[in-house]
This record gives C-alpha cells, structure tokens and sequence, in this order.
C-alpha cells in the first residue's frame, strides 16, 4: 500500500499513498468547509471516478508548530495520527466507521482524504432535523453506533473517547447514516492484562476508566452514556446528578436520569441496562446488544411493512418484538439538543471573556482554585462548576467585577447560571495542559473541532478595557476573540 516515504524530511508515515503530485492528480479542490488549529479542512472531488461525482472531505496539516493570529500551536504528535491511520485501514471505512480514502506527505504538510459527513455530529445533525426523533430513530441509531463499536473490538480497537461529538452524519436528511470518527486517542495495542492509560472525556468515561484498569468493554459504557445523551440531550443543567446516577453501582433504575422522556419504552431501558453495568465483568458487547429487543425494533418495523416471507416463527418473534417497543415520536428531542449547542456557544464566549479580561496570573489563579475545589464543590472526576459559582469566583476572589460583567453582557447569560462550566477549558491557556487531538474526521459545513484542551501559547498580553465594541461582539458569541496583540480561538 502507498509508497517508500525515505524522500520525505521529517516523514510522519511510514507508508502514504503519494505525495502532493499524486494527491493533485486525483483529487480537485472545491471549496473550503471548515477551519480549525491544526489545519483546513476542504471538499474535493475524485477525478478518478469514472464518469461519477464523488465528493470527500481532505484535511490539510501543517508539520511542526503553528501560528494563527498571535497563537501558537503545537506540532502534530507523529505516533498519534500514525496509530490513527493505521487504525482506520484496518477497519476499512465498514459497519458504520469513517472510511479513509488516502493519506498523502511532503516535507511540510500532511493531507487526509476520508468520507465527507455532511451532516455534522450528532447533536448538530438532530439539532437540524424538522421534527423530533422517534423511537425507531432512536433504534436505527443504536444498531449503527453499536455495529460500529462491534467492527472495533473484532480488530482490537479501543476508541477510547465515543461521545456525540465524535460521531458524525453523511447528510442532514432524516435516516441518514452515521460514521464513528476521530481514533486520534484510541489504541489497538494487545494488552496483557488490563489497559492503563487514562483516556476519553470524563461524563462518557466508564467507571473503570477513571481507575485506569479496562478494557474494550469501556467502549460499551461510552455508548450507552451517548445513547442517553440522542433521546434526553446533554443535561447541563443538571450534569452533576446524571452522572452520580450513572457511576452509582447500586443504582436500580436509569429512568430517574434528566430530561428522559416520559413515554420510552421499556425496551429502551433495557438496553441501556446492559450497556450501563457497572462491573465491566457482568456488561454486555456491543455484540450482544446488537441482538437487544429495541436494537432490532427499527428492522422489524420495515419488515412489517414489506411483503414478509420470512418463516412463521420469525415473524411471530418479531411481532413479539413490536409489542414491546411502540412506533412513536418523543416530544422535545430537538429542542433539548439546540439548547446544548445554544449553551456551548455561550460557553465558549464565557471562556473568551475570561482569557481577554484575566491576565495570566489571574488566569493561574483562577485554575488554582478549581483545583482547591476539587473533591468539595467541584467533583474531582467530572470537573465542572456552574456558572454562577465561577462568576462568584472571579468577583470574590479575583476582584474582577469588569469580567463579570462582561459575562454577564453575552447573550442570555442568566439563563445559564445553574448549567456545568467546564473547567478544563480554561487550561487551554495553561503552559502546562497540553494533549493533541485526533486528526480525522469526516468534514462538515461546521468544521472538525474538538472540546480536548490543547497546549497553546499567545505572543503577549494586553489588559481590555471594553471587550466588547460593536465590531467584537458577534466574534465572541462565536467563540473567536481578536484583539490586537491577542489571539484567542475556541
């Protein structure tokens, strides 16, 4: 596969498939999607198509470290996108993983080739849908992400980090399907015994990943929380309680967890029981789940509907199925999904204010004391704070009444007082934090972001006096802050 990289300085692979010439004469640049720290994400087509218009997602990554704007950022970790890439041709773009189409180097940048998902990620795509999800949405979903996760453990993959952001959608159309992404922190090392190397984000992690002794099954946990998160949305608001319910190894019942839906059905919840086990020993695979009564509910319900010749007994075992589980649709699944995103964006804004307003020793200071909070008001694993506790932070402690109000000037800003404030954001301006996203993923009008602090220096620092001038203020809702002398991007 791919060719000698001997002529290539500084070479990161092993094996590409060709450098800039080869990629050239394959593939047309169309037009630019997104743009991110590490490089610029662009549509192409494949002049190689035979006569057919095939459209795919190439990334362009600069080597060694990065300057946008008055930031700097680090260089790609060679043994990363190494394992990633080799992760990825050996899953081979199946059972609903992204596939990657070619990877291509010269001295001075890397260029990846994978299925363009244009759909976004998954709280985007359901975000954008016209009507709220049913049941057999719901289903649908589950089957793909678990056959996904299924593919992975057959190869010895762990992903490491499933969660929505990391699963994308090929279009926006309703049944569209998905594509698990971004392997930048997974590994198919053989382990002999447990794994140990703490991984993933934390409201995801399984409990057995924050007491770095796992294994694949960890993945299984990951896609339960994420299967809680497609029906209920992310429960900022109310972060904390949903995830002492799912770390709670006496827990009886899930249906207490925030914002589920009156009406899901019975089956649904026995999924997520076997895929939320606490003891990794007793939890089911993703293998096993596939066969679970409301993974198969949205295959039985097409069947139904088609003219069946399937045995009697196959058909009665569906239709037994069927019963269980109701065709319905479930009332605010949109909408929850558009007040996390709406969140986000706040969020990001909130962090901006803080690295425009707090000069770097306040900065440290401010993370000192998420530090001192940890294990009180601040759980040590999940590392959240509501809003209003960090705006009292900076009031009190660091006598900064200007960066509160800034705050409390972003959009709709009160009405986020009770939701979780990640803290870890605010490390992206530590000199100390630092950790390298994955590299692929599959594209889309929004761009490849990753929530994953990153070791980022700025040139120098200005104190502001007003952060927010007529010409500023729609950049900061979006989560960018320029400013003379400073650079900040979320």
């Amino acid at each position: 596969m791919g060719c000698v990289n001997s002529r290539v300085k500084n070479g990161v692979l092993d094996d590409p498939d060709g450098d800039k010439t080869a990629y050239d004469e394959r593939f047309e640049e169309i037009r630019v999607l997104g743009e991110g720290s590490f490089g610029v994400v662009s549509l192409v087509n494949d002049k190689k198509s035979d006569g057919l218009l095939q459209q795919y997602a190439s990334k362009n990554l600069q080597k060694g470290e990065v300057w946008k704007g008055d930031t700097l950022y680090p260089p790609i970790a060679p043994e990363l996108l190494r394992t990633e890439v080799e992760i990825l041709r050996t899953l081979r773009g199946q059972h609903y993983c992204l596939k990657l189409i070619g990877v291509y180097e010269t001295d001075k940048e890397l260029l990846l080739v994978s299925e363009c998902c244009s759909g976004g990620e998954m709280i985007e795509y359901v975000s954008m849908l016209s009507q709220d999800l049913r049941t057999e949405d719901i289903s649908r979903i589950s089957y793909q992400l678990l056959d996904a996760v299924n593919h992975c453990q057959s190869h010895n993959v762990i992903h490491r980090d499933l969660k929505p952001e990391n699963i994308m959608f090929l279009t926006n159309e309703p049944g569209a399907e998905l594509r698990l992404i971004d392997f930048g922190l997974s590994t198919n090392r053989f382990a002999d015994g447990l794994h140990t190397t703490y991984s993933g984000t934390p409201f995801y992690n399984s409990p057995e990943m924050f007491k770095n002794k796992y294994t694949s099954k960890t993945d299984v946990w990951s896609t339960g929380v994420t299967l809680y998160v497609l029906v209920a949305g992310y429960p900022s608001e109310r972060l904390q309680d949903a995830f002492n319910i799912l770390l709670d190894p006496k827990r009886k019942t899930l249906k207490t967890l925030p914002n589920m839906p009156a009406n899901m059905p019975d089956s649904y919840y026995d999924m997520l029981d076997g895929l939320l086990t606490h003891n990794w020993r007793n939890r089911k695979t993703a293998g096993e789940t596939l066969k679970c009564d409301f993974v198969l509910f949205h295959q039985d319900l097409e069947a139904e509907h088609k003219d069946d010749t399937a045995e009697l007994t196959i058909q009665h075992k569906r239709q037994e199925r069927i019963q269980k589980t109701t065709s319905m649709r479930l009332p605010g699944t949109v909408k929850r999904h558009t007040i996390f995103l709406d969140f986000k964006s706040f969020e990001r804004s909130l962090t901006t204010v803080l690295a425009t307003i707090l000069d770097r020793t306040e900065l440290h200071l401010l993370i000192a004391l998420f530090d001192e909070k940890v294990g009180g008001e601040i759980d040590p694993q999940l590392r959240v704070i509501k809003v209003q506790a960090l705006k009292d932070l900076v009031e009190q402690e660091l006598e900064s009444p200007k960066c509160v109000a800034a705050i409390n000037k972003l959009k709709d800003a009160q009405k986020y007082d009770n939701f979780a404030y990640n803290t870890s954001l605010c490390k992206i301006f530590d000199d100390t934090c630092g950790e390298d996203p994955g590299m692929i993923g599959g594209g889309s009008e929004k761009g490849i972001q990753s929530d994953r602090p990153q070791r980022i220096f700025r040139r120098s620092h200005s104190d502001v006096e007003d952060p927010f001038s007529n010409s500023e203020r729609a950049s900061s809702d979006r989560g960018v802050f320029l400013r003379k002398n400073k650079s900040v991007f979320l």
